[in-house]
């Protein structure tokens, strides 16, 4: 027997022995398998949270939705959305888009919150309403960067003025 023929046949009784070792440990695995229930713990009889907490945050959560409040939190991050569109679109550096808007942001909330304690909450909240969406709509006719980037930091002046007004607004301070 040739040596060539003697590490082939060696080869093959070791792949041989391989093979028989993955079958006995996947049956094994198999034989040793737990069986799992899952279980939701929001629901049926023995619900693992209270049912008047769950009564309550039913309440809570149709009211945040009734009234739109988180769905102003979107404005602070719609530049990041619009940023690669608007870059491959005006051929232009984009961290000047977020720059115009984080001043906006600045300049509302420095002005809406003194204004809404001389004028009232109630105006302001409504203000800052028109002011970012007239401004939002024209942004979205912007004809090139420079008009973009002004717009963008005037509706963002709506918004750093709406999202601390729309917080007092609703819980009523």
């Amino acid at each position: 027997m040739s040596a060539t023929t003697a590490s082939k046949d060696k080869l093959a009784r070791s792949e041989s022995e391989d093979s028989k070792a993955e079958k006995r440990d996947s049956r094994d695995v198999e034989s040793h398998a737990i069986p799992v229930e899952t279980h939701d713990i929001y629901e049926g009889d023995d619900s693992a949270v209270d049912p008047v907490y769950q009564a309550k945050a039913r309440i809570l959560n149709d009211a945040f939705q009734e009234i739109g409040m988180g769905k102003d939190n979107l404005w602070p991050i719609v530049t990041g959305l619009i940023l690669d569109p608007v870059v491959n679109e005006f051929a232009f550096q984009g961290p000047y888009l977020k720059l115009a808007q984080n001043i906006g942001l600045l300049v509302g909330a420095a002005f809406w919150g003194v204004a809404s304690d001389v004028w009232g909450r109630k105006w302001c909240f409504n203000i800052t309403l028109l002011i970012t969406g007239v401004f939002a709509v024209a942004a979205g006719g912007s004809p090139n960067f420079i008009a973009l980037c002004s717009l963008a930091a005037v509706w963002s002046v709506g918004v750093g003025g709406n999202l601390p007004v729309d917080s007092a607004v609703f819980l009523g301070v």
